[in-house]
């Protein structure tokens, strides 16, 4: 004899399971979607900036242009050059960033950073700094040796060049006030960063005869009061 009731108990636990396997299929679909809207979220510039859409990206490219190369500067000339704010702290987040105008892309980096300390300039619990490269572990760019091994979690010392209002990339009828991305940036991808490192201390050593021999941040703190007092 068929029992009725317990084909009924079956074909109810069955609908369950799809239902229940429907809405987790539903959920994951929405949840890669946001994620993909996030990384590909769009910057708000000013009215200062025209002609550039800025978003962020997780999929960074090489450069379609050429960086510009090193300027020649002696030690002390790294520590006054620029009005650096020179700070010690934590890398809290790490985001690339794609700049088009025209036909022209162009991959950078926004970091947080909450300071520790503060050596020189005024600075707030958090920071945000612009890289002057994409931080991606696919491909390094020459000259930026030391800011493309930044890490999120990783403390360093950072010289930063404040951005003001007047602090602008130019390119073909386009403009982007680097103000409307971040309060500070990285005068070059070499010689303003001190990284505490899996692997050691890392910075641009040629670029520090005094600080020859350090191998803490401890010693490079040490280095950086004697010459901006």
């Amino acid at each position: 004899m068929i029992n009725v009731s317990g084909i009924v108990k079956a074909l109810t636990i069955a609908a369950m399971a799809i239902a229940v396997a429907g809405y987790l299929l539903f959920s994951n679909v929405e949840t890669n979607t946001a994620a993909v809207s996030s990384a590909e979220e769009e910057i708000q510039l000013s009215d200062a900036s025209y002609g550039v859409t800025a978003k962020f990206t997780d999929n960074p490219e090489e450069p379609m242009i050429p960086m510009m190369k090193l300027v020649d500067l002696t030690e002390d000339e790294l520590f006054s050059r620029y009005n650096t704010t020179i700070l010690r702290g934590t890398v809290a987040s790490i985001r690339n960033i794609e700049l088009t105008a025209g036909e022209v892309r162009v991959y950078k980096a926004l970091l947080t950073i909450r300071p520790s300390k503060i050596y020189r300039g005024p600075a707030d619990e958090t920071v945000t700094v612009l890289a002057n490269c994409p931080i991606d572990g696919s491909f390094r760019m020459e000259d930026t040796e030391t800011v493309s091994a930044i890490r999120t979690g990783m403390e360093g010392i950072f010289m930063l060049q404040p951005y003001t209002d007047a602090d602008m990339w130019e390119l073909d009828g386009a403009a982007l006030r680097w103000k409307d991305i971040a309060q500070y940036g990285f005068p070059d991808g070499r010689r303003y960063a001190f990284l505490s490192t899996p692997s050691g201390l890392l910075y641009a050593e040629w670029a520090y005869p005094s600080m020859t021999g350090a191998s803490t941040l401890d010693d490079v703190e040490r280095v950086i009061l004697q010459k901006i007092q």
